[in-house]
């Protein structure tokens, strides 16, 4: 691909997501401390209750609104939305229930053929419906009793690159929570140390160990180990956007392009967790 054929889908990209952020989103109520805007700024939040966010907060218990409209009609068929959780420490959670509606005319419609409306913390609950055309769509949110709630990120761009890479550090994630080895003790390490340990246990721990290593490795090409805070985790602390330098927004280019590795060893992830699931370890279904 030549240079100026590769500046153009860079430009053109970028001009996608500035037509995004021309986009409007409404909510029945924004907490004063926190930020509307925050909703599609096309952040990847690093965890539940970074900043800055949207929260229906002091509103407990109740149902709540967020609708996000289009500067023209525009099909869409899934959407992804990372809740707020500010919990122990925050009283937001996520909600309890939600559901997805479009603008048809005049009126607001619930989607058809939805797949399950997800509440999973940390993660973009990804939810798809039979396509639609319409200029706006709108969350229906609400909140567990006596508890507020909030939403982190809503993206309606459903860019493939965008939820396969999300998809495998899902994976990832869920692989980083495995231990792989036994929990070090004064017994455990009395057995290791006079070998006392059965053929099989021993045969066991050195599969873990296998796995173990290969979920290193994956996580290593896909750039999670030992990397340091990120410049887009940066970016939301202090809620300011670093400078280019020339070409299209660093921000543009981080929603643009998101790691290739993660998507390219979705299949290396799977199949690590269908392994680690067969040792008990892990329920692989993702």
């Amino acid at each position: 691909m030549s240079q100026t054929h590769a500046w153009a889908l860079v430009t053109a990209a970028a001009c996608a997501v500035a037509c995004a952020a021309a986009d409007e989103v409404k909510v029945s109520y924004c907490f004063r401390g926190d930020s509307v805007a925050a909703i599609n700024d096309g952040v990847e939040p690093k965890t539940p209750r970074d900043q800055p966010h949207h929260s229906f907060w002091p509103h407990k218990g109740t149902d709540e609104w967020a609708e996000y409209h289009f500067d023209r009609a525009r099909r869409v068929r899934a959407t992804e939305v990372y809740w707020l959780d500010d919990t122990p420490a925050g009283r937001c959670p996520v909600p309890a229930s939600w559901r997805l509606l479009y603008r048809r005319g005049d009126r607001w419609v619930p989607v058809e053929d939805a797949s399950p409306f997800g509440v999973e913390k940390g993660v973009f609950n990804r939810v798809t419906f039979k396509e639609v055309e319409t200029t706006a769509l709108r969350i229906e949110v609400r909140s567990r009793p006596g508890r507020g709630s909030g939403i982190m990120e809503w993206d309606v761009r459903d860019d493939p690159k965008v939820v396969e890479a999300r998809r495998a550090r899902r994976l990832l994630a869920r692989l980083d929570a495995v231990a792989f080895a036994p929990p070090q003790n004064a017994l455990v390490g009395l057995m290791e140390r006079t070998e006392t340990l059965s053929h099989q246990a021993r045969k066991h721990l050195a599969r873990l160990d296998d796995l173990r290593r290969q979920r290193d490795a994956i996580g290593e090409g896909a750039g999670q180990g030992g990397a340091g805070r990120s410049p887009r985790r940066a970016t939301r602390r202090r809620g300011r956007k670093p400078a280019g330098r020339g070409g299209p927004p660093a921000g543009a280019r981080r929603l643009l392009h998101p790691p290739p590795a993660l998507a390219a060893q979705r299949g290396q992830l799977r199949h690590l967790a269908e392994r680690a699931g067969a040792l008990g370890l892990l329920d692989p279904g993702l």
